[in-house]
């Protein structure tokens, strides 16, 4: 009888996802779909000229940082313009307004009703305007970054996971970021990190000094440039601590044998900022940023080759605009959050207000530099790789696409890293470029 009630219920399974799927997608890996030579950085670094050219140094960087600072596009955490209440104060009272007037659904899909909304932001307790306050802090662990201050996940239709509207960011181990507000249960605080603002758990925060951040901003960095790369507590690496991602940089204390030993912000029993020494993989780290060429800027793309796509940094993975921020954080530059921002940084080639449709592919053709290119559409950027047997192609954090199989357009699913060809799709990727940008001064 109980193997017969575990049959029925595998059954019902099986129907449920047959019945949600997609009818119109292809059952397709994309990896069928690209030659495997078109997925390592050695084929399209050998298509390039000259690949280890410097192509900014650490001057022209941090000059390239500084524009988009000034353009208000990231933060500069030590600059006391951040700091204004009224600024703060609105635009949490705006996000509150602006989900609540969307048709959102929960996990469970019952549609998210105004008494939610309202308990909410009786949590956040904006009546009280002179709570908001700013404090320096750190992050103790990777914590989701939220548009309000809830677990729970919003999601536009039901029975769709993918996407959760409620999650803007992921703020990484020791990410310094400027506490402002924070709920009348204590649980959460409304931070701006260099790059968004939201609700972090309070329990994942410690409390920091202005000193402390512009120590981490003058002390000798050593900085993450793996996928991912695990911390330890002892030199043995057996003691785990926490999982830093591509272009995490903490302070770095010294070189030893295969290993580097870094410092990592944490709060004590008596919730003060205390540092301790963690251990790392050398393989894992370099002691300051990388040289920006293209053939580093390519190695560093291939290697979130696969890496799953996670929407807001979902699951501690990255979506389209993650994957070309930590590439470039490899090298010390500080590329907004989103896709549309980062469509405005750096030197413009293409513009399809300014430049007519029909001269994209020679434009391309003579001034995309692979590896320094970045590609943009409405919601969604790529980076550019270069050219393969007459096609253009792009390696990006892609969720969806559609190919062409026997005359007939497909949906495919991707839902990770993956390099494709700029010609994928009835309206292709190619067509629905709006801007393309060198990521250079």
């Amino acid at each position: 009888m109980h193997n017969k009630k575990n049959f029925k219920y595998l059954i019902l399974l099986i129907f449920f996802v047959i019945s949600c799927a997609d009818k119109s997608s292809l059952i397709y890996n994309s990896n069928q779909l690209i030659d495997y030579k078109l997925r390592r950085p050695s084929f399209w670094i050998s298509k390039v000229a000259k690949p280890d050219k410097i192509i900014m140094n650490k001057q022209n960087i941090k000059e390239f940082n500084r524009e988009i600072i000034n353009m208000n596009l990231v933060k500069d955490l030590l600059d006391s313009k951040i700091f204004n209440k009224k600024n703060v104060y609105n635009e949490i009272k705006s996000i509150v307004k602006n989900m609540s007037k969307r048709r959102l659904y929960f996990i469970d899909g019952r549609l998210i009703n105004k008494y939610f909304y309202k308990n909410l932001l009786s949590n956040i307790d904006l009546e009280i305007y002179n709570d908001i306050k700013f404090n320096f802090a750190f992050i103790t662990r990777f914590s989701n970054q939220k548009l309000l201050p809830t677990d729970r996940k919003f999601f536009n239709k039901r029975n769709d996971f993918y996407f959760d509207r409620n999650q803007n960011n992921g703020l990484d181990i020791g990410t310094p970021v400027v506490v402002a507000h924070t709920t009348k249960d204590k649980k959460w605080c409304y931070v701006l990190s260099e790059y968004s603002n939201g609700w972090v758990k309070s329990k994942n925060i410690v409390k920091a000094s202005r000193n402390d951040i512009e120590l981490l901003n003058i002390m000798k960095k050593g900085v993450i440039i793996s996928n991912k790369a695990d911390l330890f507590a002892d030199r043995n690496l057996t003691d785990y601590i926490a999982t830093a991602r591509m272009g995490d940089a903490f302070i770095y204390v010294k070189e030893l044998e295969n290993l580097y030993e870094i410092l990592l912000p944490y709060k004590d029993k008596y919730n003060n900022l205390r540092y301790k020494r963690a251990y790392i993989n050398s393989i894992d780290i370099n002691k300051g940023y990388l040289p920006l060429t293209q053939r580093n800027i390519i190695k560093q793309a291939f290697k979130l080759i696969n890496n799953p796509y996670g929407w807001g940094d979902m699951g501690f993975e990255q979506d389209c605009s993650k994957f070309i921020q930590q590439i470039f954080l490899s090298f010390g530059i500080k590329l907004p959050r989103n896709s549309y921002a980062q469509s405005l940084v750096g030197k413009n080639i293409y513009n399809f207000n300014k430049n007519n449709i029909n001269n994209k592919r020679k434009i391309i053709a003579k001034d995309a530099v692979p590896g320094l290119t970045i590609m943009y559409m409405p919601g969604h950027i790529m980076l550019y790789t270069g050219k393969h047997n007459g096609d253009y192609y792009v390696i990006h954090a892609i969720y969806q696409t559609e190919v062409k199989i026997e005359e007939t357009y497909k949906k495919l699913l991707i839902n990770k890293v993956e390099v494709t060809p700029l010609n994928w799709g009835k309206n292709t990727l190619f067509n629905r470029i709006e801007k393309i940008n060198l990521i250079t001064k």
